[in-house]
């Protein structure tokens, strides 16, 4: 997941977390987790589950659970999203996307470079046969 070093350090959660460091371990353990679920960027909103992504011990996550799910929205399937996240996730697809097309047109270009290659041949060989099998006929005699 890439992290927006500046963006982060000027934001009001890493603010917080500057005057409460454990709050910072459980905000980028939420993040990360988020970023590998499906959807990416959300998480499912129960709290062991979120204790547990974010490594913080359940009789702590009572108390800090709304420090630590700052920004974070809840949306019409249940799940949690973190809006930054979410943005991330969209440029890090945009940008799979775009490489996989152009993986694919090179995948192509090779191919058809291949088949351009192989036809050649072919028809290098045919021609050499034809030539050969002329100058048989030539040699014997035969009129093919």
């Amino acid at each position: 997941m890439p992290l927006e070093v500046e963006r982060l350090r000027r934001s009001g959660s890493w603010l917080y977390a500057k005057r409460n460091p454990s709050i910072a371990f459980y905000l980028i353990n939420l993040w990360t987790a988020s970023w590998h679920e499906v959807p990416a960027g959300s998480i499912e909103d129960n709290d062991d589950v979120l204790a547990d992504f974010a490594m913080c011990e359940p009789k702590k996550w009572d108390k800090l659970k709304a420090d630590v799910l700052r920004g974070w929205v809840k949306c019409s399937d249940g799940r949690l999203y973190h809006p930054v996240v979410c943005e991330k996730v969209s440029t890090a697809w945009a940008e799979k996307m775009k490489q996989r097309g152009r993986t694919d047109a090179a995948r192509l270009a090779r191919l058809n470079k291949h088949k351009s290659v192989t036809e050649s041949v072919t028809e290098q060989t045919q021609s050499v046969t034809d030539t050969t099998q002329r100058e048989k006929d030539f040699v014997t005699g035969s009129k093919g």
